[in-house]
Order: structure tokens, then C-alpha cells, then sequence
């Protein structure tokens, strides 16, 4: 794994998030291509109050 190899020398590597509508993919810098792709869920917890 090419991530792992940079880690042991020393050397730091960028790791991206892509958070879009449908997936979110996750991966490093400079790879060709995402490592994760999971579906992005998101919730909304909306409360509605009245104040008289």
C-alpha cells in the first residue's frame, strides 16, 4: 500500500473527503481513485415551538 509506505518514511499524506448528495468517497491524495464510497445520509431533527 503505497499510503502506509509514505507513512513509515516519514512523509505526510493528504487524506480527501468528497461529501457530495448521494455518496461521500474518502481516499488519499494523489491516488487515481477513492478508497470509500458509503451513501451519505443525513438527518434533520426540526422541532417546531410556539412562544406567545
Amino acid at each position: 500500500m503505497p499510503a502506509l509506505e509514505s507513512l513509515m518514511l516519514g512523509e505526510k499524506t493528504a487524506v480527501v473527503f468528497d461529501i457530495g448528495t448521494v455518496y461521500t468517497k474518502c481516499g488519499f491524495a494523489g491516488e487515481t481513485g477513492p478508497r470509500f464510497i458509503i451513501p451519505t445520509a443525513i438527518t434533520l431533527v426540526c422541532r417546531i415551538r410556539i412562544v406567545y
